[in-house]
C-alpha cells in the first residue's frame, strides 16, 4: 500500500473510531449504571463480570460497525461530491455527517416489522455522524492541501 493510501486508511479508521466513541458514550454510561446497580443489589461471580464487560462493549461494537459501513457507503461518496463541487468545508462535512447519521436510524427503524423509527437512536446517530465527518475532514485536510 502506498503512503497516501495508508494515510487515508488511518484517517478513515480514526474518524470511525472517534464517531463510534461519541455515539456509544451515552448508551455505555446507561449500561454501566444498570450494571453497578445490579452488582450492588446482588452477589456476583466471575462469569457475571465477564458478561458485564461484554455488555459494556456492545454499544461501542455496534457503533463501530454501523459507522464504518455507513462511512464507506455514504461518507466516501459524499466526500467525492463535495470535492468535485468545490464545497469541501468543515461545516459541510459536519452537516452532511450529522444529517446522514440522523437519517440512517430513522430509515432503518421504519424498515423494521414494527415500522417505528427511534428518535433517540437518530440523535445518537447525528452525534456519531457529525464527529465522524468532522474528524474525517480534519484528518484529510492536510492531505488535500498537499495534493493541490
Amino acid at each position: 500500500m502506498s503512503q497516501a493510501g495508508a494515510r487515508i486508511g488511518k484517517a478513515f479508521a480514526k474518524a470511525a473510531i472517534r464517531g463510534a466513541i461519541a455515539a456509544a458514550m451515552l448508551p455505555t454510561a446507561l449500561v454501566m449504571m444498570m450494571l453497578i446497580g445490579s452488582v450492588l443489589s446482588n452477589p456476583v461471580d466471575l462469569n457475571d463480570l465477564i458478561a458485564a464487560a461484554g455488555l459494556l462493549l456492545l454499544p461501542f461494537a455496534v457503533a463501530v460497525l454501523v459507522i464504518a459501513v455507513s462511512s464507506m457507503l455514504i461518507g466516501l461518496p459524499v466526500t467525492m461530491i463535495l470535492r468535485r463541487t468545490g464545497l469541501e468545508t468543515a461545516f459541510n462535512y459536519a452537516f452532511a455527517g450529522g444529517a446522514c447519521g440522523f437519517a440512517i436510524p430513522l430509515i432503518w427503524g421504519a424498515m423494521t416489522p414494527a415500522g417505528r423509527p427511534d428518535l433517540s437512536l437518530a440523535l445518537l446517530g447525528a452525534v456519531g455522524g457529525t464527529v465522524t465527518a468532522r474528524t474525517w475532514w480534519k484528518e484529510r485536510s492536510p492531505m488535500t492541501i498537499a495534493q493541490a
